[in-house]
């Protein structure tokens, strides 16, 4: 009997307690409520404006020749390189490169003549040169 009491009595406290405290969560467990469906919100917003991003205009004098290198499978240093080649020759349109072998002789004789292209570079424009103009 005495452990019997003893139970309910202990039962009764807590009772008591639980009662006293509130039944009620604290408001900032509410909180997480309300920021977690926010920071979902937030991270998809981020990451439909990064996948969504228009592409840069083909209508600027180097994103023309950037679109003519794709096309040619130049990429990376190659692409750099042209640039570089347009840029010493004071092309006004760099994609004028690629018009013939002809402009494209003339461009790097005039960028070897402004600026110095080292011995790896105009092998490299060689290269490049073989690859657009091959037959």
């Amino acid at each position: 009997m005495n452990r019997d009491l003893l139970g309910q009595t202990r039962m009764g406290e807590i009772s008591r307690q639980f009662r006293e405290e509130g039944a009620g969560a604290p408001w900032t467990s509410q909180l997480g409520f309300i920021l977690i469906p926010l920071a979902a919100v937030g991270v998809a917003w981020v990451i439909y404006r990064i996948y969504n991003r228009p592409r840069t205009p083909l209508n600027t004098p180097f994103g023309m020749l950037a679109e003519l290198c794709r096309a040619h499978g130049i990429e990376g240093s190659g692409r750099r390189l042209l640039e570089k080649v347009a840029d010493r020759a004071e092309l006004e349109q760099p994609a004028c490169l690629m018009i013939g072998p002809g402009q494209f002789d003339r461009a790097v004789a005039a960028a070897t003549g402004k600026g110095r292209l080292h011995a790896r570079d105009r092998a490299k424009l060689e290269r490049i040169r073989q690859r657009i103009f091959a037959s």
